[in-house]
């Protein structure tokens, strides 16, 4: 969704970077609708970025590259696109990090993000809830809270969707959450014991 959304809001970028690109699948998207785009794909593990590399190939025109986002100057700059799917809730200082990324963006470059808001995960909360647990899911922003962390002189707005997902098994859920950064405990919450968890699945 994030890659079309790109594709259709603005004009075909020369270059790209691409954060906390996990396995590659945003990459690919990207790849596909900008074939002829300089392509720098990054993230903070190692082995993501290999998995990553091992997914789109050697074209010539993507880079691969251990990058911490809250960190980009090694990056480069001068790019007219920097997007990232899931990985901001991973920001420690999200408002300060958008700023060091919107420096690295040519004139008229774009940014465009996926990440977490409020109301995330609603139906794990009340089952916690209906259990009488705590839950330890961190308490994502509002989209009034992101745009205020938008760089300034920058412009720019966050839309909300709802994406119902149904995981194959408890098991299957619990996997991703952790791939997405949702599995880690708020500040200060204890993690749940086993008993708890088998109780809430």
């Amino acid at each position: 969704r994030l890659a079309e959304r790109i594709a259709a809001g603005a004009p075909p970028p020369a270059r790209i970077l691409e954060l906390g690109c996990g396995t590659g699948f945003l990459s690919t998207h990207l790849r596909r609708l900008f074939p002829d785009a300089d392509l720098t794909v990054t993230d903070l593990a190692p082995e993501m970025v290999a998995r990553a590399r091992q997914r789109l190939g050697e074209d010539g025109k993507t880079r691969f590259l251990t990058l911490d986002a809250e960190d980009p100057a090694a990056a480069g700059s001068g790019y007219d696109l920097i997007c990232s799917s899931l990985s901001m809730q991973w920001f420690a200082d999200r408002a300060t990090t958008l700023a060091r990324l919107a420096d690295l963006l040519a004139p008229g470059g774009t940014m465009g993000f996926s990440t977490l808001c409020a109301g995330s995960f609603a139906e794990w909360r009340a089952v916690h809830q209906a259990a009488g647990v705590p839950c330890a899911t961190p308490a994502y922003p509002d989209t009034a809270t992101l745009q205020a962390d938008w760089p300034w002189p920058g412009q720019g707005r966050w839309q909300t969707e709802t994406v119902i997902d149904r995981p194959a098994s408890p098991l299957a859920f619990l996997r991703e959450l952790r791939q997405i950064g949702a599995s880690l405990p708020q500040d200060g919450a204890r993690p749940l014991g086993a008993g708890t968890m088998r109780r809430l699945l």
